[in-house]
């Protein structure tokens, strides 16, 4: 019995950890702060993932596009990631 919830605690213990490395180190975007106004719960991390997303295509094309991303809907059970609208814009670089 004791060893059932040492087993217990210490899998509750690994997947907070994980969770908070995910949300907090992860995901962390320099220039783009989540808009945490637009989740639905705490544990909601969509725009965090939106935030991270941006980062990478600013950095990716140093600076020349900016990805405008409207909703974004995460299935797990499926494996599939569905964003809507995607735009990108393009900034001519001041010469």
């Amino acid at each position: 019995m004791k060893k059932i919830f040492l087993i217990f605690v210490s899998i509750i213990v690994v997947i907070i950890g994980v969770y908070l490395y995910i949300r907090f180190d992860f995901l962390k975007a320099k220039d783009f702060k989540p808009d945490n106004s637009k989740s639905k719960s705490i544990v909601d991390m969509r725009p965090a993932i939106i935030a991270k997303l941006r980062q990478l295509v600013k950095d990716a094309s140093r600076g020349l596009y900016h990805l405008s991303i409207g909703n974004i809907d995460l299935h797990i059970a499926a494996s599939s990631i569905y964003i809507l609208p995607m735009q990108r814009l393009l900034q001519i670089p001041q010469e």
